[in-house]
């Protein structure tokens, strides 16, 4: 392959790459995020930059959204073919904070490292505000989107030496540029608590993931505190006291028991079910008894929008409601204007009212003649019959359909199980606490009619946003928090999926959307 400079303004780095990588994946290897809430693939068209210099020719969907629009390319599918230069801007999203009110205090950052997407507070240690300064799609993705895969990229040194890189720094360019932005020192910035899944902490800190993903499955190391900032950001002046919040398992990590801490300090201690919803699904229990257990389940990225025909993440142009009001399907865009994608939130909706209709079957299965003869406006069928589409560029095939269906099978399945061992009556569950930002969107209604849980009779219903980053914010401002999380960690009963003899065939029978289970 022939090797190609790319010159990257207005920031000035200059990177080397081979011939026929994408623009996106130059910018992320500079640690620079644009968004690109489709995942990479081309269906959004939220990445257009301006590129000039060698580069392969647009086809297909990339002409889409790059007519009448000359010298502008979509980062994602733009392939480089020699030398080029790209520009990007330096404005940050809107929604981002854009000044601090005491710039003289000192400041820690709380950093929810999902599998998915990575989300930053900064946490001002002098009056325990804390603010959002960052959101951006983990570029780890490239080696897969599940824990799973990159486990099974790490056994090749360059790959994993790569995920490390990658993921570091992403981090530090995100700090610099908000330190910059908001026009504090970033040694100012003196303390970073990390919360996420046990795959990502090992990553972040590199860690060998191996033992996390043969069997018998085992994180060998659990507790991740005082780590040095100069193993983090090696060559760098920045070094900051770093802690991680502590794994319970290989796949019971930091955002789980920052969750079970958060929710033990507002005195959600017994009767209770939390579900963290994500790529990685995690859950506990909390018995009459106050017995504590925990699994975990892989949902894939269904919900976040990737590996979705039209999916994306929760950003401006992302469809996340869909209704039906008198026959017609309506939608809510995020930000209003044209629709780019569909959220996960409004992809449980559309099931949910073609169930509804009649027009899927409870398998999961599009009825063909029911799509044909369907009275709803608004609501179109592809000619093959296995799509029905929105918008243009908001369509759900049966593919989609069957990933969503992997991830609600995955979690039913986790906790029916967890239930069972923890000797739990449904009906006792007085609390459920749905966690993420997922939820922060969800209809419940529909949530509960496509049966990613257990029916529970007897409880309410609450949506705690995202726990990991709260419990990260929480841990910058007080030391004992992970002490506690330790402590609540060392009680967890862990019930591993993966070779319980229940599992498969509990998972068959919960991959329906059937309303008994």
């Amino acid at each position: 392959m022939t090797a190609c400079t790319v010159t990257i303004l207005p920031h000035g780095i200059i990177k080397t790459c081979d011939s026929g990588t994408t623009i996106l994946d130059v910018l992320t290897d500079a640690g620079l995020h644009i968004k690109s809430p489709c995942g990479g693939r081309g269906t959004c068209g939220k990445c257009l930059v301006k590129a000039e210099g060698t580069l392969l020719p647009s086809e297909g969907t990339e002409n889409q959204f790059i007519q009448a629009r000359p010298g502008l390319r979509l980062a994602c599918l733009a392939r480089i073919a020699g030398d080029t230069i790209i520009h990007i801007p330096l404005q940050r999203d809107s929604s981002i904070l854009k000044s601090v009110p005491d710039p003289s205090s000192l400041f820690a950052a709380a950093i929810d490292l999902g599998t998915t997407t990575v989300q930053i507070s900064l946490v001002d240690l002098k009056n325990g505000a804390s603010y959002t300064i960052d959101s951006f799609l983990n570029p780890q993705r490239r080696y897969g989107h599940d824990v799973i895969a990159r486990i099974a990229a790490c056994p090749d040194h360059d790959k994993r030496r790569e995920l490390v890189r990658l993921i570091r720094e992403s981090l530090k360019r995100s700090l610099v540029d908000s330190a910059g932005d908001l026009a504090i020192p970033l040694s100012s910035i003196t303390k970073l608590v990390f919360a996420g899944n046990t795959v990502m902490t090992y990553l972040l800190l590199d860690l060998d993931p191996a033992p996390l993903g043969t069997f018998p499955y085992t994180a060998t190391v659990r507790d991740f505190r005082n780590i040095p900032g100069g193993e983090l950001f090696p060559g760098s002046s920045f070094n900051p006291e770093i802690h991680a919040l502590p794994a319970a398992s290989a796949y019971l990590g930091g955002d789980l028991l920052g969750g079970l801490t958060l929710l033990d300090r507002v005195g959600l201690d017994r009767n209770t079910f939390f579900f963290d919803m994500g790529t990685n699904g995690e859950m506990f229990l909390r018995n009459d008894g106050d017995d504590i257990y925990a699994a975990s389940c892989a949902m894939g990225p269904a919900l976040e929008g990737m590996n979705i025909s039209s999916g994306m993440t929760a950003e401006e142009g992302g469809i996340n409601h869909v209704r039906l009001r008198d026959g017609a399907v309506e939608f809510d865009v995020l930000g209003g204007g044209e629709p780019a994608g569909i959220t996960g939130t409004g992809i449980i909706d559309i099931i949910a009212i073609l169930l509804h209709a009649g027009m899927l079957k409870d398998s999961g299965a599009f009825d063909k003649k029911a799509l044909a003869a369907s009275p709803l406006k608004n609501l179109h069928t592809a000619e093959d019959g296995a799509s029905v589409i929105l918008h243009r560029h908001a369509a759900l095939t049966q593919k989609d359909i069957r990933a969503v269906q992997l991830a609600k099978g995955a979690s039913l399945a986790a906790a029916h199980l967890l239930l069972q061992e923890a000797r739990c009556d449904a009906r006792s569950i007085r609390n459920v606490i749905i966690a993420g930002s997922f939820g922060e969107n969800l209809d419940l209604d529909n949530f509960r009619r496509l049966a990613f849980l257990p029916n529970f009779p007897g409880a309410r219903y609450h949506f705690f946003g995202n726990t990991s980053l709260k419990a990260a914010e929480q841990a910058c401002l007080d030391d004992t928090f992970i002490m506690r999380a330790t402590d609540l960690r060392d009680r967890i009963h862990v019930v591993e999926l993966s070779d319980h003899p229940s599992f498969h065939e509990t998972f068959m029978t919960s991959l329906d959307f059937s309303i008994s289970a």
